[in-house]
């Protein structure tokens, strides 16, 4: 895998990923896609052995992976339709365990978005019975903690 035929090497092999990007659309494919069609640029200019593409590969998809989950997968919504944050941050339930699929659930005295009971995501280490403070909405959880 010297010269040209390392230039089209690593071309298809990007041109292959981003294109199985469209089937799974979660861009961590396209990370490694990029640093493919990269890969085949440098290779291009300069002549470069298989370790040093192998090498030159590892450090782009981890720069590439690093800058899609620190610049896009960090960010939270900014807003939420048909949800009010304000009604039910600072509500307090007690965690009780689903018995149909023994995950943890917090049970709220009165609904809160349509539900008495929602499926919890804390840092804190939750037991049964334990009382939990909402702090905000994750997807479909409520992350919680300790109150």
């Amino acid at each position: 895998m010297f010269g040209l035929d390392s230039v089209w090497t690593w071309a298809i092999i990007g041109i292959v990923l981003v294109g199985l990007e469209l089937t799974t659309a979660t861009f961590y494919i396209l990370c490694f896609g990029i640093s493919a069609l990269l890969v085949a640029l440098i290779s291009s200019i300069v002549t470069l052995g298989l370790n040093s593409q192998l090498i030159i590969f590892s450090i782009l998809s981890v720069i590439n992976l690093g800058l899609w989950h620190f610049r896009f997968k960090g960010k939270k919504a900014e807003f939420f339709i048909g949800q009010s944050l304000d009604d039910i941050e600072g509500k307090t339930g007690v965690i009780e365990q689903e018995p149909s699929t023994s995950k943890l659930v917090v049970r709220f005295n009165e609904a809160v978005m349509g539900s008495r009971t929602w499926l919890v995501l804390s840092d804190d280490q939750l037991e049964v019975g334990n009382e939990v403070k909402v702090l905000s909405v994750d997807g479909n959880y409520l992350r919680v903690k300790k109150h």
